[in-house]
């Protein structure tokens, strides 16, 4: 039986097979839980930040997958917010290796964004990568947190 532990950073419990990974600066977020005795599909969270100021025009997160999880249509029940909300909407690109599967958009004046994505599976060795826009239209700290399974 797997022991639980709260994490203050993750607000949640999580088994401690599962490990986190914090980074000042343009930091990442990583937890996995796994072999909880709840659920057959056990999560795969895949999370990311940037404090203040949101790069333009670069590969904000590579991820390189180290064992098969996938990423639901629209990326259902994922998180995507901004601290300081965009005049004007801007789209981050979601990356499966070098083929766009999707998008994560970010509303004028909306601190919250939509993910609009085809059902992606990783295995081993791929890269779920998010690239920037040219411009994020004063949009700053933006946090993202895929909700994936262990597949």
């Amino acid at each position: 039986m797997p022991q639980f532990r709260q994490y203050p950073q993750a607000n949640s419990i999580i088994s401690t097979d599962a490990f986190l990974i914090d980074r000042i600066g343009i930091g990442t977020m990583y937890i996995e839980a796994q072999n909880m005795p709840f659920s057959s599909n056990p999560a795969y969270d895949i999370a990311m930040n940037v404090e203040g100021s949101i790069p333009t025009s670069v590969p904000l997160f590579v991820f390189n997958a180290v064992r098969s999880y996938s990423i639901p249509t629209n990326a259902a029940g994922s998180k995507f917010t901004v601290q300081t909300a965009p005049s004007a909407s801007f789209a981050l690109t979601v990356n499966h290796n070098s083929s766009p599967v999707g998008s994560i958009t970010f509303a004028a004046n909306s601190n919250v964004g939509t993910a609009t994505m085809t059902n992606t599976s990783f295995v081993s060795g791929d890269e779920l990568i998010v690239y920037t826009p040219s411009d994020v239209h004063g949009a700053q700290t933006l946090a993202i947190t895929f909700a994936g399974s262990k597949s």
